[in-house]
């Protein structure tokens, strides 16, 4: 037997009967897959209702303002502006000058799109789910919005922000990282029998912050550091 000629032989880690199925859910123009907000699992949702959560979420007057033209360039050449005065007053250095500029030929116009909330569904949603599968044509899931900058204008711009903003957050007391470091400053603490635990639920937290109150936060701890 020559070993040029060895062919490896190709174990699947699924049935003929999955494996077919995730072909069909792939090619099914109707349905959209991708994962949820929080958990890390996997959401096979109607493209329809998808469709109809982003457009109710960018159509508020709010949050979203529409607009006659893109002109990504005209964004570019915004951004030039700022980072070119900052080096000149010495704000920025020469590395992060050429990091934020990135004089690239092609520009990708940002888009919106979002994860949906199902740890929102109360449990007597899901239990009613489960038991007659009709129901889930009746639920409307909320989802997050983000806005994918990736190639945009704005990308490099944003991840140096983040780079300096991100160690911000962690520093201050209120923080928590995760579930489990939840479950370590709990286990830490010393608590009277006629305490309470509340959580609050915050509708859109993000887009309702206001920008100028976000901004004078960030100076402020910037200058104490």
């Amino acid at each position: 037997m020559e070993l040029s000629k060895y062919v490896p032989k190709t174990e699947f880690n699924l049935s003929l009967q999955e494996r077919n199925c995730l072909k069909n859910l792939k090619h099914d123009e109707n349905i959209i897959i991708h994962k949820a907000d929080k958990n890390n699992v996997t959401v096979i949702q109607n493209l329809s209702d998808y469709l109809k959560e982003g457009e109710k979420q960018l159509n508020d007057n709010i949050h979203y303002e529409q607009i006659q033209e893109i002109n990504l360039k005209n964004t570019q050449k915004k951004v030039y502006e700022i980072i070119y005065k900052m080096k000149e007053e010495n704000c920025i250095d020469e590395i992060s000058f050429k990091y934020i500029k990135n004089e690239q030929n092609y520009i990708k116009t940002p888009f919106a799109y979002f994860l949906p909330k199902i740890h929102k569904l109360d449990r007597e949603v899901l239990q009613n789910i489960e038991n007659e599968n009709n129901q889930i044509k009746t639920i409307n899931v909320p989802g997050r919005p983000i806005i994918s900058q990736c190639n945009g204008p704005l990308e490099r711009l944003g991840r140096y922000l983040d780079y300096f903003l991100l160690p911000l957050v962690k520093t201050q007391k209120t923080y928590i990282s995760d579930t489990g470091d939840l479950i370590r400053n709990i286990e830490n603490c010393t608590f009277d029998n006629n305490v309470l635990l509340v959580t609050y639920d915050i509708t859109s937290l993000y887009t309702n912050l206001r920008f100028e109150e976000k901004i004078l936060m960030n100076m402020t701890k910037l200058n104490i550091l």
